[in-house]
């Protein structure tokens, strides 16, 4: 790991910066070529040889993904769920949360769309409040709001680390703080996050975290990953489950596996996979610190 980054070689392995100047990483990087070579590369080879095949040939190198994305927020491996996006993996944890006519969720108006989408359908489902931070006139949340508003039925903290659209840059820790002293599930919208800062999820706190490939990541599109804490996953059972998750027993019964891969689909973008994890490996190389540090 790095301490400065080589700026020259990052360039060098992006071609596209000898021809613009791409400012829309908050929506989708562009791939440096070790990332594109890997997703390339494995997608000729399922073109020759058929994708379960291929699937067969990198067995090894496709699980040893979910360490990679372990090494890069300090997890365990079992810690991980590959999932299609950051909004797929925050929805897998979200409802799978029982909820009930009394309960709140504290959150941010500062938050994303499509998870203040679900609050409110919770709200509309379960008769569940929806309960929003305080804020300063910077927009930064106010952590004694957050204190203050938590009460015995309160199930979830919910917030983005970095919202979309401002440059806001929320206490992702300090909230973690605050709901590990309440031992309130906290989930993380890191989708802005995540390899444009260095995240550590033990020093953060989180029960939960998001994040999606194609951003700050340098990943392909149409991948994403979740973190759940082992405390936390290993007492859950997802909403939607199928034979990736769980191990069939009998004809009336299954038992989940014991990891977060019981929130996975089977089917997915393994050449997608192949590339988060080379954007993973990616991001290590040159330092996440180092990273943080030139952004």
């Amino acid at each position: 790991m790095n301490s400065k980054i080589d700026i020259d070689l990052v360039r060098k392995q992006t071609p596209t910066c000898l021809e613009l100047v791409h400012f829309n990483n908050a929506g989708c990087s562009l791939m440096p070529l070790p990332v594109q070579a890997k997703v390339f590369s494995y997608l000729e080879q399922e073109q020759k040889s058929g994708g379960y095949e291929t699937e067969l040939v990198h067995r090894d190198e496709l699980a040893a993904m979910y360490d990679s994305i372990a090494t890069l927020i300090n997890c365990n491996n079992d810690e991980i769920a590959y999932c299609e996006s950051n909004t797929k993996g925050w929805q897998q944890f979200f409802y799978s949360l029982e909820l009930a006519p009394g309960d709140n969720i504290i959150t941010t108006r500062a938050d994303y769309g499509s998870n203040i989408v679900a609050y409110i359908q919770a709200a509309k489902r379960h008769g569940v409040g929806i309960r929003y931070i305080d804020t300063d006139e910077q927009g930064d949340l106010q952590l004694h709001s957050l204190e203050n508003m938590i009460d015995k039925s309160t199930r979830l903290i919910s917030i983005s680390h970095i919202p979309t659209g401002c440059g806001l840059v929320n206490p992702a820790a300090a909230v973690g703080r605050i709901a590990g002293q309440a031992n309130i599930p906290y989930l993380l919208d890191a989708c802005q996050s995540v390899g444009q800062l260095q995240i550590d999820v033990q020093e953060i706190g989180c029960t939960a975290l998001t994040t999606t490939g194609r951003k700050y990541m340098r990943g392909p599109r149409g991948t994403g990953f979740c973190y759940i804490a082992r405390s936390y996953y290993e007492n859950i059972e997802p909403m939607i489950l199928e034979q990736q998750g769980v191990k069939l027993i009998d004809d009336s019964s299954y038992e989940l596996v014991d990891s977060a891969r019981r929130f996975e689909n089977f089917e997915g973008h393994f050449g997608g996979r192949i590339g988060l994890k080379a954007a993973a490996d990616y991001a290590m190389s040159i330092g996440p610190a180092a990273i943080e540090e030139r952004v």
